[in-house]
């Protein structure tokens, strides 16, 4: 199989005004997150890929104008190369939908698609009022019929939060549920965001890649989250025989903006 090729973007958190947010501190220390999509999707549309993915916390709890912000973004962009969204806990899926498609439902946006063979599943793990995640039943009983049967060049997967990390409440609920079905099936890759961290997992028969924010970093230890400047996204390839995913240093870490306790980051988030 000759290779695919993709970009796999996350934590973009645009928003018309980044100082009307509950991270006012933190956006008012950084370059805007909007131009950096801008500047990223402008270096992406010169490359030769089969599709980018954006996993998840498009928007800074964000309403419909801000949706059209990020809408007019990928738009300004010119790009060529198909483009599948997944929705964070940052995101809201009734402006979301209004915005893109028109229509008034805060049902879960999931969906699949076939690139060259390839199946890329995009599920939707977040909550409202929540920082972790849950795949609800309907998803599950969907993804299960699924996968029944087999891709020609396997499958893929992406949503917000990742099944597996050091700390639970970044992961999601019923990972062991979702873990079972994966197992058994095509899968060969979960890719993912929410942790602001680039990571990459490997498992017995698939991998899971959780790429850093367009928008800001993370560092973590056990009881504080710190802040910085840093944001990167990944170019990823796949074939035959192996995954391989690299991290492109959008803009490396050069100062920290702020730490605070993770109880204190976690209140926040679940307001």
């Amino acid at each position: 199989m000759k290779e695919i090729r993709f970009a796999h973007l996350s934590d973009t958190h645009v928003r018309v005004d980044h100082l009307q947010s509950d991270f006012k501190d933190v956006f008012g220390n950084l370059q805007n997150p909007n131009d950096n999509l801008r500047d990223v999707l402008c270096k992406l549309k010169e490359s030769e890929l089969d599709f980018i993915v954006i996993s998840g916390d498009l928007v800074h709890e964000g309403g419909k104008a801000d949706y059209e912000c990020f809408k007019g973004i990928l738009e300004e962009s010119g790009l060529k190369i198909p483009l599948f969204l997944a929705l964070g806990n940052h995101d809201s899926k009734d402006k979301f939908r209004e915005a893109f498609f028109h229509e008034k439902s805060c049902g879960q946006f999931y969906y699949s698609c076939n690139v060259r063979g390839l199946r890329v599943i995009v599920l939707d793990s977040a909550v409202p009022g929540h920082i972790g995640g849950y795949v609800n039943r309907e998803q599950l009983d969907w993804l299960e019929s699924l996968l029944s049967s087999q891709s020609e060049k396997g499958s893929i997967m992406i949503m917000h939060h990742p099944l597996y990390w050091d700390q639970s409440f970044a992961t999601v609920e019923n990972a062991e549920r979702l873990s079972t079905i994966i197992h058994a099936s095509d899968i060969r890759g979960i890719f993912c965001g929410h942790t602001h961290l680039n990571r990459t997992i490997v498992l017995k028969n698939h991998v899971q890649s959780t790429a850093e924010s367009l928008a800001f970093g993370f560092d973590y230890d056990d009881e504080t989250v710190f802040f910085s400047d840093r944001c990167s996204y990944q170019l990823c390839s796949i074939d035959d025989e192996k995954i391989v995913v690299h991290h492109e240093n959008f803009r490396p870490k050069t100062k920290i903006i702020k730490d605070m306790p993770i109880d204190v980051l976690k209140a926040i988030l679940q307001k």
